[in-house]
């Protein structure tokens, strides 16, 4: 009250003036009050000074939160702008590893080197392990950015799915594991963007494949037409199981956040960096689709 009075006599030829209050609630809270004072005293008819008071605290809380969410959005889209650089800085001289490590180990098996082979090919292994992650990172940052393209064509469902599994089998004998496929009877046209369709199913098997051992991996295509509720429209179902380790409902709910996995034992164990379920969710919503898992400990 004290500041309020000295705002009101300071100001004695202001018709009006406004000062904030935080006065202490009966009920132990501390609330925002604004008092908007209208000095009379120089009018002939009236010699007074009128004051209009409201409580303003949730206004300036939802102002602190819109700040520091503006603060929070520009810190993200540097962080975004800052991780495609790099990525892209990075790609240049890891191409030119992959591509070098490839020569060469082509090189020795022509000489009959076959001492040095094997150390080349885990140099290309890893070169490739290293750019993955960082396509990863690179199209998680254009997500974030806003900048990731689609380009929309007709395919069919049936060639896109046979040529992605070839694509993974390797990753699934790695594991000594077997995939079972089960396609559309008849070849269906899907306009959609092809190579996002084929990264999401890529991501989701190798998936499965990672994280089972001497089991069974099964990718199964359906068609489904929506209720009339819904338009009728066409969907393509794309479900992946296996029989690894599984997930329990709280593993369930991080499943699609970046940068994270299960927990720390499965970073530790399998590696990897927690963004392809992210980007194949991103991808999906992009889509017009969505994505979901259920699974249990010890069932896949």
């Amino acid at each position: 009250r004290e500041d309020f009075q000295t705002t009101i006599n300071e100001s004695s030829e202001i018709q009006a003036s406004a000062v904030e209050m935080r006065i202490k609630h009966k009920d132990g809270s501390w609330r925002i009050i604004e008092a908007i004072a209208r000095n009379l005293l120089n009018e002939p008819s009236v010699q007074s000074i009128i004051i209009n008071s409201r409580d303003v605290t949730e206004r300036k809380r939802m102002e602190s939160l819109q700040k520091e969410k503006d603060a929070a959005e520009e810190a993200n889209r540097a962080k975004s702008r800052f991780l495609a650089s790099m990525s892209h800085e990075l790609r240049t001289p890891l191409n030119s590893i992959i591509g070098y490590s490839e020569i060469l180990t082509e090189e020795a098996t022509e000489l009959g080197q076959e001492s040095l082979t094997a150390d080349l090919n885990k140099i290309h292994s890893s070169g490739k392990n290293l750019l993955g992650i960082i396509n990863d990172i690179l199209d998680f940052s254009k997500i974030e950015a806003g900048k990731m393209p689609l380009y929309l064509e007709l395919f069919d469902i049936n060639t896109l799915v046979l040529e992605t599994v070839q694509t993974v089998q390797p990753l699934i004998n790695k594991n000594q594991n077997r995939l079972v496929t089960q396609t559309l009877s008849a070849p269906v046209e899907m306009y959609s963007d092809l190579m996002k369709v084929r990264q999401i199913l890529y991501n989701l098997i190798s998936n499965a494949a990672k994280f089972t051992s001497n089991g069974e991996i099964r990718l199964e295509v359906s068609r489904e037409t929506a209720s009339a509720s819904e338009n009728g429209e066409e969907w393509i179902i794309l479900r992946v199981s296996d029989t690894g380790i599984g997930l329990n409902e709280e593993q369930i709910g991080k499943l699609f956040k970046p940068f994270t996995q299960a927990d720390d034992s499965t970073t530790r164990k399998y590696g990897g960096t927690g963004l392809g379920l992210a980007i194949s969710r991103q991808f999906c919503q992009m889509l017009g689709g969505e994505i979901s898992a259920i699974g249990e400990i010890g069932k896949g």
